[in-house]
């Protein structure tokens, strides 16, 4: 753009000079971010793949479900195959643009390190023209001009880049807008999916459990097969000719049937020795399905069922010395209550199993000592539920346990006291008594534990114990059964572990 020549004095034009204007070209620039106009070249942001949800898992269906519902099942699944593939591809155009919005940024800002130098050469250009206000001679206002219509040539070509860098960035932000578009939809689809798998793994496990338990009868006389139901594991049919109560092999078996006797002796109850398959209640199943994670086992094999006054039963489970359950059985395990009981078929009919307990690995006749040392054992939990009393903090209360546990020594029997996590509180250790002693404290560590390690750092030998709450399965009654010790007594349904407070060293 050109201006006018200034007047001479004399009122009459002096020979033609150009002076230009500075032209303010970033306003071409502006761009549109978030609905906010930039008036500058916008670096505009890349466009990124949120992580997301985890995807549910796959759904196997068995053979006993009706069509329409593996139809639904299939069609899930092919729903649900085809999310890593869209997220692939959608990762690959995301990137793709992420790639265009950086070479965007970057003429960006060249372009506009053009405009400044362009601003600077028409600041010193009509800085020469301001030093002739009556006009230059005519060699001197040709060559002016000359420069005048360079930088206005350089002037178009810059606002012609511009534009173009504009117009590519427009065309980018409209490749963002769908790529988002497309990502809520995944992210939609994703939710659905969950939705979905919820909603069919229940009308599995409904269609599953009502078909197995309509063939269980037929299955105990070994004529079916019961079916597997989702998730869970494969119900055990017996072999043809062997014995029911047999239930695989036969060492083994003898085992568990010690075990069984002996639960059913301890507990004065009437125990079903034959092994039996236990199926979820649908509530249990949703609860276990609000919690998250993995889909819920829905069966579980049991050694055998204690009759339980209200005429449900107690379900039992027995592991051999050395072993301890799978985190599947144990999450079926604390599914089962009142509220929610499993269910079996026994003999053809329908039983609800409203608890479930362990079989002890050994199972002792009740011979006089047995039932001295489980005497001592009980007095021993009494003592230490006393003394887990005097905490004063309701938090506290909940989460550690008390340990008393009786020891031989060359000087005589001591009963060693111990408490879990951070140890017993002053008020506590005051109530130790005479013929007690209290056992180093090891930071988040059990009170069986404690009390244990304590004795045999002192070579001293264990008789008797008891705790304030049940003993767990994965440390305490494993280091007391590693020690030759028996984690027996009183069955406390509504308590965790091994659902026993009490353990004896026959």
């Amino acid at each position: 753009m050109r201006d006018s020549a200034p007047p001479s004095a004399t009122g009459r034009p002096l020979p033609g000079v150009a002076r230009l204007l500075r032209l303010f070209l970033a306003v071409l620039l502006v761009l549109t971010v978030g609905g906010v106009p930039a008036t500058a070249a916008p670096t505009l942001p890349a466009a990124s793949a949120p992580a997301g949800d985890s995807l549910p898992a796959r759904l196997e269906p068995c053979s006993c479900l009706p069509a329409a519902l593996k139809t639904q099942v299939t069609a899930y699944n092919e729903r649900l195959a085809a999310v890593p593939r869209r997220e692939s591809q959608l990762t690959a155009r995301e990137s793709a643009v992420d790639r265009r919005v950086a070479s965007y940024n970057q003429r960006s800002k060249a372009v506009l390190a053009k405009l400044r130098a362009n601003d600077r050469k028409i600041d010193a250009h009509n800085a020469r023209v301001a030093a002739y206000p009556n006009g230059a001679p005519p060699a001197t206002a040709d060559r002016l001009n000359a420069r005048a219509a360079a930088l206005n040539a350089e002037q178009r070509r810059l606002k012609s880049e511009v534009s173009a860098i504009a117009a590519d960035g427009d065309r980018i932000k409209t490749d963002q807008a769908q790529l988002q578009r497309q990502r809520e939809a995944l992210d939609r689809d994703r939710a659905e999916l969950r939705d979905q798998h919820r909603d069919l793994f229940q009308q599995m496990v409904a269609a599953t459990v009502q078909a197995a338990l309509a063939q269980a009868a037929l299955a105990q006389a070994g004529t079916a097969a019961v079916p597997q139901p989702p998730g869970g594991d494969a119900a055990r049919p017996p072999s043809p000719g062997e014995a029911r109560d047999d239930g695989g092999d036969r060492a083994a078996r003898l085992t568990e049937a010690d075990a069984l006797d002996g639960y059913e002796r301890r507990n004065r109850v009437e125990v079903d020795k034959r092994p039996v398959t236990a199926y979820l209640s649908p509530d249990a199943v949703s609860r276990a399905l609000d919690r998250g994670g993995a889909d819920p086992v829905l069966a579980r094999d049991y050694a055998g069922l204690a009759r339980r006054p209200d005429g449900t039963y107690r379900a039992l489970w027995f592991q051999p010395s050395g072993t301890d359950r799978t985190a599947a059985h144990r999450s079926f395990d604390d599914a089962v209550d009142g509220d929610r009981p499993a269910t079996a078929i026994v003999d053809g009919r329908q039983v609800r199993i409203t608890g479930v307990a362990q079989a002890d690995v050994v199972a002792l006749p009740r011979t006089a000592r047995y039932q001295a040392l489980l005497a001592t054992a009980e007095t021993l939990s009494k003592r230490a539920s006393d003394i887990h009393a005097a905490l004063d903090d309701p938090i506290a209360e909940s989460r550690r346990t008390v340990a008393v546990v009786r020891a031989s020594t060359p000087l005589g029997e001591v009963d060693v006291v111990a408490g879990s996590g951070a140890g017993l509180t002053p008020t506590q250790r005051a109530m130790i008594r005479s013929g007690e002693i209290l056992a180093d404290n090891l930071p988040d560590t059990d009170a069986e534990q404690n009390a244990l390690l304590f004795i045999n750092k002192m070579a001293w030998r264990p008789v008797a114990g008891g705790a304030s709450r049940s003993v767990c399965v994965e440390i305490c009654a494993v280091l007391i059964r590693a020690s030759g010790g028996l984690v027996t007594g009183e069955v406390h349904d509504k308590e965790h572990g091994t659902k026993r407070r009490t353990f004896i060293w026959p």
